[in-house]
C-alpha cells in the first residue's frame, strides 16, 4: 500500500515517458529554429523584437492554460530532487562560504596592492586616507582597466583550472563508494541524476566566482571599463562553467578512477580552450578569447570596422555585446546539451560491471604435485592457470608496488600518455625533417638554424611535458590518503606492521612513479636535443634538478592536502588552487606591477626577476634549456643581469625546497609519525 501510494505521488510529479521525450523534441526544435532566425537577423531592432517575442512565449502559454507543462519544465522533471540534496550535501561540508570569502578577500587585497604599486605617492595609509593626493582621470582609468582585465583573466583561468577537480568526481565518486546503484533503485531518471550532479556543482562554483562581482562593480567608480563588459564576461563565465562542467560530467560517467578522470578532463578542456586560435570564430571556445574579441569589436564599433555588422554602419556597444554573448551562449549550450545527453545515455551501461577478461594465450598450466596423468586427463584435479604476461615483481616494498604499479592501466591516464606519445613522435619527426632539409641545402647555416629555431621548440616541449607531469603527479598525490578515507580503508592501512613514515614515503614516491612514462617522454625529448646539438649537455642535469625540486614540492603539498582535507573532492579542489597559484600567481602579480612600477633600481629589478623566473616553474624550465650560445654566456658573462637571474633562480629553487621540507614535516605530524629518536633502537622482546 505504501509502495503504491509512493508511486502515485511520483506519477503526479513526472509525466509519462512519451510526453517527456515529446516535450524534449519540441523544445529542441524551437531552440534550433530560434538559432537559425538569429543568424538571419541583420539589425539591432529586429534582434530586440525577436528577443521580445521569445520572452512573450511563456506568458502566452500561461494565458492559453498550459500551466501544467510550463510547471513540468521548471519542476522536477529536468533536475529532480537530487539537485537539492546535492546542494545541501555540498553546503554541509563547510567549504563554500570559506572559499567565497577567501576569493573576495583575495580580490580586495589584490586591488589594494595594485593600487599601492600603481600610484607610488607614499605608504598605503597615506595613499588611502591622506590629503593632497592629485591623480589624473587618465591614470585612474588606466589603473581600473588594468585591474579589471587581470581579474577577468583570472576568472577565465579559474574556470579552466577549477572545473575538472570539482565536476570530474561527481559520478566516479558514487562509483567508488558503491552508491550509484542505490540511485538506480529510486524513481530518478538518468538525466535527473546527471543534471542534479551538474547544477549542484555549478551553483557552488558559480557562487565562488560571483563573489568577485562586487569588487568589479566597485571599479566602475573610476571609469575606464564599461559595465557592459563586466556583465558580458560574467554571463560568459557562467556559460563556460556549465559547458566545461558538462564535458567533465561526461568524462566522470565514462571513467571509474577520479584522478584519472581529472587528468582526462584537463586534456579535453585544454584542447577546447586552445582551439580558439585554430578556428575563424576565435571567441566562441574560451572566455579569454571572448574577452580579446570583445575589446577588438568595441574598438571598431565607432568606425564600422566590426565583424558583426555591415561596413559603413556604426552600431552601439549594447548591440555588439548582445550579439556576441548570444552567439557564445548558442555554441556552449549546444556543447552542454550534447555532452549531457551522451552522459545520461551512457550512465547505466558504464555502471554495470564489465565481464572478466579472457586469459591471454599462451598460458602456463601447472598441476599440483602428486597428480597422476590419469587424473590430469580426466579432470579430477583442477589445474592452476597462470597468465604468461609478466608483471612487475612486488619485491620487498609491497606498499610502493601497490601505489606505483598496481592497477596502473587506467583508461584516462593511459589515453593521456598515449596522446602525448603520439604528439611527441610527430613533433620530433617534424623537427628532424626540418634539420635534414636545412642540412641538405646548406651545411654552414645548420648550427645557426638549430640554435635559433629548434631550441625554442624543445623549450616549449619541455615546459608542456613538465607542466603535465606536475599536474598529473599533484592530483595523483592528492587522492592517496583522501580516497583511502572515503573508501573506509585508511584505518586498515594504518594497522599494517610497518611504520607510518614508510606508508607516507610509499605514497609520496608511488605518486611520482605512477606517471613515469611522462618522465620517459621528457628524457626522450632531451636526448633528441642533445643529439641534434640543440641543447647543451650541462643543461640536462640542471633542468632535471630544477624539475625534481618543483615536482617534490608539489607532491609533498598534495600529500599534505590529502591528509588535511575531509574528502577527496576537497583535496582535488585545493590542489587545483595550489597549482593555479604556483604556475599563474607570479604572472598575475607582474601583469599589474609592470604598468605602474616605481623608479627602477637594482632591488626592484631583482624582485621582478624573482617573481618571473624564480617563483614560476615553467619559466624556470624554459630558461634553463640552454643552447651552446646560452651556456657560453652563463659561464663567461659577469654582468649584473646574469648575476640577478642566477640569484633569482637559485632563490626560487631554495624557496620551493624549503617549502617542501616544511610541508613534509607537517604531513608527518598530521599522520602521527613518531620521531626518529623513539624507534631508532628497538629492544627485542624475550
Amino acid at each position: 500500500m505504501a509502495g503504491s501510494k509512493r508511486e502515485a505521488q511520483h506519477s503526479l510529479v513526472l509525466p509519462p515517458q512519451g510526453q517527456r521525450w515529446g516535450s524534449f523534441a519540441l523544445g529542441s526544435l524551437v531552440w534550433l529554429v530560434a538559432l537559425v532566425l538569429l543568424y538571419r537577423l541583420g539589425t539591432p531592432s529586429q534582434l530586440l523584437t525577436f528577443l521580445g517575442v521569445l520572452g512573450a512565449i511563456p506568458l502566452i502559454c500561461l494565458a492559453l492554460g498550459f500551466r501544467g507543462k510550463i510547471r513540468w519544465i521548471f519542476d522536477r522533471s529536468l533536475v529532480g530532487p537530487l539537485y537539492g540534496w546535492e546542494v545541501l550535501r555540498l553546503t554541509r561540508r563547510g567549504r563554500g562560504m570559506l572559499l567565497r570569502t577567501a576569493y573576495a578577500l583575495f580580490l580586495a587585497a589584490g586591488l589594494c596592492i595594485v593600487y599601492a604599486n600603481f600610484f607610488t605617492h607614499g605608504d598605503v595609509l597615506e595613499l588611502l586616507a591622506g590629503s593632497g593626493q592629485r591623480i589624473s582621470i587618465k591614470d585612474i582609468s588606466r589603473f581600473s582597466r588594468s585591474f579589471v582585465m587581470s581579474t577577468l583573466i583570472l576568472q577565465g583561468l579559474a574556470v579552466l583550472i577549477l572545473t575538472p577537480p570539482y565536476f570530474a568526481s561527481a559520478i566516479s565518486e558514487e562509483k567508488a563508494k558503491g552508491t550509484l546503484e542505490l540511485l538506480f533503485t529510486t524513481h530518478l531518471q538518468d538525466h535527473e541524476i546527471v543534471m542534479g550532479k551538474l547544477l549542484a556543482r555549478v551553483t557552488h562554483l558559480g557562487m565562488i566566482l560571483l563573489a568577485g562581482l562586487p569588487i568589479l562593480s566597485l571599479a566602475q567608480l573610476w571609469g575606464g571599463v564599461d559595465i557592459l563588459v563586466v556583465a558580458a564576461m560574467t554571463i560568459v563565465t557562467l556559460a563556460t562553467l556549465v559547458s566545461y562542467g558538462s564535458i567533465c560530467i561526461l568524462v566522470s560517467v565514462q571513467g571509474k578512477v577520479t584522478w584519472s578522470n581529472i587528468l582526462t578532463s584537463y586534456v579535453l578542456l585544454s584542447a577546447v580552450a586552445t582551439s580558439c586560435g585554430c578556428v575563424p570564430l576565435a571567441f566562441l571556445t574560451s572566455p579569454l578569447g571572448f574577452l580579446g574579441q570583445l575589446y577588438t569589436e568595441l574598438g571598431g564599433a565607432g568606425t564600422g570596422a566590426s565583424r558583426i555588422w555591415v561596413p559603413g554602419t556604426a552600431p552601439s556597444q549594447l548591440s555588439i555585446v548582445a550579439v556576441m554573448v548570444i552567439e557564445y551562449l548558442a555554441v556552449h549550450a549546444t556543447l552542454a546539451v550534447v555532452c549531457l545527453t551522451w552522459a545520461a545515455w551512457e550512465l547505466r551501461s558504464t555502471a554495470r560491471s564489465a565481464p572478466p577478461r579472457p586469459l591471454p594465450r599462451p598460458a602456463r598450466v601447472i598441476y599440483p604435485d602428486g597428480a597422476s596423468a590419469t587424473e590430469q586427463k580426466e579432470g579430477a584435479v583442477k589445474p592452476l592457470v597462470f597468465s604468461s604476461v609478466q608483471h612487475h615483481p612486488i619485491g620487498d616494498h609491497p606498499l610502493l608496488w601497490r601505489e606505483a604499479y598496481h592497477s596502473r592501466k587506467q583508461s584516462g591516464v593511459g589515453m593521456m600518455v598515449d596522446l602525448f606519445t603520439i604528439l611527441l613522435a610527430v613533433f620530433l619527426v617534424i623537427l628532424f625533417c626540418l634539420v635534414v632539409s636545412v642540412w641538405a641545402n646548406t651545411t654552414r647555416e645548420l648550427f645557426t638554424f638549430i640554435q635559433v629555431y629548434i631550441n625554442p621548440c624543445l623549450r616549449v616541449g619541455t615546459a608542456c611535458l613538465g607542466l603535465s607531469l606536475c599536474v598529473g603527479v599533484g592530483f595523483r598525490a592528492a587522492g592517496t590518503f583522501s580516497q583511502e578515507r572515503d573508501l573506509k580503508t585508511l584505518d586498515a592501512l594504518l594497522t599494517l606492521p610497518v611504520s607510518r613514515r614508510a606508508i607516507l614515503g610509499a605514497k609520496w614516491l608511488g605518486s611520482i612513479l605512477r606517471l613515469r612514462r611522462l618522465a620517459l617522454l621528457l628524457a626522450v625529448l632531451w636526448v633528441f636535443g642533445l643529439l641534434t646539438t640543440a641543447i647543451h649537455p650541462l643543461a640536462i642535469p640542471v633542468m632535471a634538478l630544477a624539475m625534481a625540486v618543483h615536482l617534490a614540492a608539489i607532491t609533498t603539498i598534495a600529500i599534505w592536502l590529502s591528509l588535511a582535507c575531509r574528502n577527496a573532492v576537497s583535496a582535488y579542489f585545493a590542489t587545483a588552487l595550489v597549482l593555479m597559484l604556483m604556475f599563474l600567481g607570479s604572472w598575475l602579480v607582474l601583469l599589474n606591477t609592470s604598468v605602474g612600477s616605481p623608479t627602477p633600481n637594482s632591488t626592484w629589478e631583482w624582485f621582478e626577476r624573482f617573481l618571473e623566473l624564480g617563483l614560476n616553474p615553467v619559466v624556470t624550465w624554459y630558461q634553463l634549456c640552454w643552447n651552446y650560445r646560452d651556456a657560453s654566456l652563463v659561464f663567461s658573462d659577469r654582468s649584473w643581469g646574469m648575476f640577478r637571474d642566477a640569484t633569482a633562480l637559485l632563490t626560487g629553487l631554495g624557496v620551493f625546497a624549503l617549502l617542501g621540507l616544511l610541508v613534509w614535516h607537517a604531513a608527518e605530524q598530521r599522520l602521527g609519525v613518531e620521531p626518529r629518536a623513539t624507534h631508532a633502537r628497538r629492544v627485542p622482546v624475550t
